[in-house]
């Protein structure tokens, strides 16, 4: 096989030059910020759950609001929206293993450093306590994993 003039054009050449700038940001010393946590902490709030779950439903939808005649046509739309219920599902419990990793995460954080400096036996059990009540929930009256608690742990 062999590779005629015409097939290197210039579409061809910009291609490799945009992959060869791409390779050379990536080796950029500056890209190792990309790896370091944001300053923002992650926050689920109601209204960004509620968008997505709007937003997610905007495929079945149309299906489900069209008149169905013929059966094969309902069962698509029931199976889709059975989908919909699936992955909803899914995504909370996602969201709550993750809140809930955050919670340790940080409970976890704040603990090294009282663990360090604490100077007796008292000091080490109160750090632990006090990390015990913020990955349990019962800190100042809060649920487990709320925003509240995510809070609290972290300004503490």
């Amino acid at each position: 096989m062999r590779l005629h003039r015409a097939f290197w054009g210039v579409a061809d050449l910009g291609m490799i030059a945009c992959l060869g700038l791409f390779g050379a940001a990536a080796m950029h010393p500056a890209m190792r910020e990309m790896t370091r946590h944001a300053a923002r902490p992650y926050e689920a709030s109601r209204a960004r759950l509620v968008v997505l779950t709007v937003t997610s439903f905007g495929a079945p939808l149309p299906l489900i609001l069209q008149g169905h005649n013929d059966t094969r046509d309902s069962v698509v739309a029931v199976s889709a929206a059975v989908l919909w219920l699936l992955a909803q599902a899914r995504l909370w419990g996602l969201n709550i293993s993750q809140l809930r990793t955050l919670t340790w995460e940080r409970a976890l954080t704040a603990a090294g450093p009282a663990l360090a400096a604490a100077g007796s036996v008292e000091e080490v059990a109160a750090a632990l306590r006090t990390t015990a009540d913020t990955v349990s929930g019962r800190v100042r009256g809060t649920r487990p994993f709320s925003p509240r608690a995510q809070a609290v742990s972290c300004a503490s």
